[in-house]
């Protein structure tokens, strides 16, 4: 009496089982759009995350536009905010904002804010792959440079890095007096890149390249097992990479631990 309940329970097992086999196999895009979905339970359900102290972030309200005269601000101010964190002691500052045009609202400061920059010696820019391919793809779409060579990253060993193409520069002026220069990719999975190669060389991630700038002494990277490891004086960091080169946000959760 109980071995065909049993079987029974077997076959639909089995036929579940297979279905969902098959499911992943023909259908894996849905298992990526329901794990992105689930991202924002993930974060409330584990709370807030300290931020790091040594870490301090510039954001400007809509009030603070609109107090400093709409958009677009003037890019004295931008000159100015370097300036003050540079007298504060700021190790490295990132400036990731869309700086890709001339400014012709107000091009007068942008000798202003090219000359802050260049005095600072630790300034690091942004900048965004307007496509990306997988690991390994070659980039034949042009012979020119992606970006000037003197920020490709030097890795030790082989990474699985993505195929960046058709990067948007900055300003001529400001990537010429910056000192770093880092992508802000982010993949349809809402991860990020470590690294993405290209012809001119690998490019890394913005904080990334933030990260290193503010460790002391001549800092040493490699890939290797699946992780990013910098090294500087009396400075280590490991960092974990999937088999795309890619590493996942870690979302505060939140605003309450920032110092406003």
């Amino acid at each position: 009496m109980t071995k065909r309940p049993l079987m029974e329970r077997l076959k639909v097992g089995m036929t579940t089982m297979l279905l969902w086999i098959a499911f992943y196999i023909f259908v894996p895009g849905f298992f990526a759009g329901v794990e992105k979905g689930l991202l924002p339970w993930k974060y409330a359900f584990r709370g807030e995350s300290e931020v790091d102290s040594s870490v301090v972030i510039i954001a400007l309200t809509g009030d603070d536009i609109d107090a400093l005269g709409g958009l677009p601000i003037k890019r004295s101010y931008y000159a100015l905010a370097v300036s003050a964190l540079t007298d504060l002691g700021a190790r490295t500052i990132g400036i990731d904002l869309g700086l890709s045009d001339s400014g012709r609202s107000a091009p007068e400061y942008n000798d202003l804010l090219a000359s802050v920059i260049a005095g600072t010696d630790n300034t690091v820019l942004s900048g965004y792959f307007r496509s990306l391919a997988a690991p390994g793809t070659p980039d034949t779409h042009a012979t020119a440079p992606a970006f000037p060579r003197k920020f490709a990253c030097e890795i030790s060993g082989d990474g699985p890095w993505r195929t960046g193409f058709h990067f948007t520069l900055p300003y001529a002026p400001f990537l010429d007096a910056a000192s770093g220069l880092g992508h802000t990719n982010l993949t349809d999975e809402l991860a990020l890149p470590l690294c993405i190669g290209t012809r001119s060389g690998v490019l890394p991630l913005f904080s990334l390249e933030v990260l290193r700038r503010s460790m002391p002494g001549d800092v040493r990277i490699a890939a290797e097992g699946g992780e990013l490891s910098l090294r500087g004086s009396g400075t280590e960091y490991d960092i974990p990479f999937n088999e795309d080169g890619d590493v996942s946000l870690n979302f505060t959760g939140g605003i309450a631990s920032l110092t406003m």
